[in-house]
């Protein structure tokens, strides 16, 4: 039973540590795009464009925070 136990708390171990580099990973894509969004914002082509991409900058930087909680709390 002991057995038993430690492999099913290290395969519980080894999908949570998958989770983390999961969501590392789309964090990383999140802030590139974060970047590429302020790039644009630097240098608009009209009024319309800063409206589109101020709204795209907000809910990228949402998810990013999403992302970040479920990381703390998988790292706690």
């Amino acid at each position: 039973v002991d057995y038993a136990a430690q492999k099913e708390q290290a395969r519980e171990q080894r999908k949570k540590l998958k989770q983390i580099e999961q969501i590392e990973a789309e964090i990383k894509l999140l802030e590139d795009r974060q970047k590429l969004i302020e790039g644009k914002l630097a240098s608009p082509d009209s009024v319309d464009d800063i409206n589109a991409l101020s709204a795209e900058y907000e809910h990228t930087k949402r998810l990013v925070e999403q992302k970040m909680y479920e990381w703390e709390i998988l790292n706690s």
